[in-house]
């Protein structure tokens, strides 16, 4: 689904990402380490298509094409990127997040209130989304960018910064893939249990 060959990035000071390789399958969940939270951001766009690598190439079912990527990739809570803003509780983060699933024949995007129902999080609905608990933000964030149908691979953008145990983000990562065939790559600070 997703491969990365030889990719770089150079930032303002220093490259950030030199060489970098991944083959990610369809259906696949896994993890890759990049050492600073520029490199990890640097290198989450490059996986989802919101930046351009300076060399190497980004393939998406085999194909060398950034707008195909970006459209079926979702970049979840990247600081300062996609991450909820402070304001925002669990209902306006899933109003927003479903009101920009893009429309069109044959698509039903529910209401945020249905969806909250559905997903049996009526409890948190009021919580503010930054204030929720590392593995249930992460799930919430995820289960959101998959509401969109178009949305094949979901980018996870350092979900180790939050305050989660190794054993508990690997534990989520295994929730966050079910049901099967979901394809997900959490970038991290370090590599978690497995």
């Amino acid at each position: 689904m997703l491969e990365l060959e030889d990719v770089s990035f150079q930032g303002h000071h220093l490259p950030l990402l030199q060489d970098r390789n991944l083959i990610l399958p369809q259906g696949a969940t896994d993890q890759t380490v990049a050492a600073t939270s520029e490199a990890r951001t640097a290198l989450a766009l490059i996986c989802s298509g919101r930046l351009s690598p300076d060399g190497g190439r980004v393939l998406f079912q085999g194909e060398d094409d950034p707008r195909r990527l970006r459209r079926s990739t979702a970049l979840v809570d990247s600081p300062g990127i996609t991450s909820p803003e402070h304001h925002m509780s669990v209902r306006d983060l899933v109003a927003e997040s479903l009101g920009l699933i893009p429309g069109g024949p044959g698509k039903r995007i529910p209401p945020a209130a249905a969806w909250i129902s559905e997903q049996d999080a009526d409890d948190i609905a009021d919580s503010p989304a930054v204030a929720l608990p590392a593995a249930l933000r992460l799930w919430l964030m995820t289960e959101l960018a998959f509401a969109d149908p178009q949305v094949e691979l979901v980018v996870l953008d350092s979900p180790d910064r939050h305050d989660i145990s190794a054993e508990g983000l690997s534990e989520t990562l295994e929730l966050i893939a079910e049901p099967s065939g979901r394809t997900v790559l959490a970038i991290l600070a370090q590599e978690v249990l497995r």
